[in-house]
């Protein structure tokens, strides 16, 4: 079902005249739509659709810190790279911040000195 409403919105920007690139975000809660595979889903299947990573969002994602090692960042990257091929990460969009978070994932973002996110890390991966 989200396909065809996200098709139904680009199909809308399209016929206004905008060529405008839609970049779905990863989510920051696990019950919700939007984990790396969805958003990678989309790209393939809606011309005009491109992932955003929202690296905050990974990291809360499942409500206990994960995803904040050079290890866990490697195989996101990798995987987008493989998803969406090798120019993709000529212009990958992501959304770097702090984040707090609970057991059901992200709550709200933080400045960049406050999170216990290594960014270090992310920046070598």
């Amino acid at each position: 079902m989200t396909i065809p409403r996200l098709q139904g919105s680009v199909d809308e920007v399209l016929a206004s005249g905008n060529t405008v690139t839609m970049r779905p975000e990863i989510s920051g809660k696990a019950v919700m739509l939007g984990s790396l595979t969805d958003v990678q889903a989309m790209a393939p299947a809606i011309p005009g659709i491109v992932p955003c990573i929202d690296f905050a969002h990974l990291h809360a994602r499942l409500g206990d810190g994960a995803m904040n090692t050079f290890a866990e960042w490697m195989p996101v990257l990798d995987s987008y790279c493989k998803s969406l091929g090798d120019d993709s990460m000529q212009h990958l969009h992501i959304h770097l911040s702090g984040i707090n978070y609970g057991p059901k994932g992200g709550k709200n973002h933080l400045v960049m000195e406050e999170p216990d996110k290594d960014f270090k890390n992310l920046m070598l991966a």
